[in-house]
């Protein structure tokens, strides 16, 4: 746990004071989110192939008929584009919702060359 108090600080002192809060490293992938206040209700999205932590707070997701309730600690790993239904359950100014995001990128293999003989 003194990992996830850690990491929320950093993305605290990275995404700034508003309500609704990120921070973009693109060059790295990585997006960081802070949100300071409840949503009253879900936000329709579609996940990217991502790898998401849970950092503090609570978030409920929603994909399809099912329902994932994710704190802190949770983790996400999606390898296609998920439609879902977000919905931040437990935040606030005090206790705000903190999460990071990596995004997936495939590998391609690496391309050969071959000659051919005439």
């Amino acid at each position: 746990m003194q990992a996830l108090r850690e990491r929320r600080c950093q993305v605290e002192h990275h995404v700034g004071p508003a309500s609704y809060a990120t921070a973009d490293r693109s060059e790295l992938g990585l997006k960081l989110i802070a949100v300071r206040q409840r949503q009253m209700q879900p936000v329709h999205d579609v996940y990217e192939r991502v790898f998401g932590v849970v950092v503090h707070g609570e978030k409920r997701i929603e994909l399809g008929e099912q329902r994932f309730v994710c704190g802190a600690g949770s983790f996400l790993i999606s390898a296609v584009d998920l439609p879902v239904a977000v919905q931040i359950t437990n935040a606030s100014h005090e206790q705000p919702f903190i999460a990071l995001a990596m995004k997936l990128r495939p590998v391609r293999p690496p391309t050969t060359a071959i000659a051919r003989e005439r």
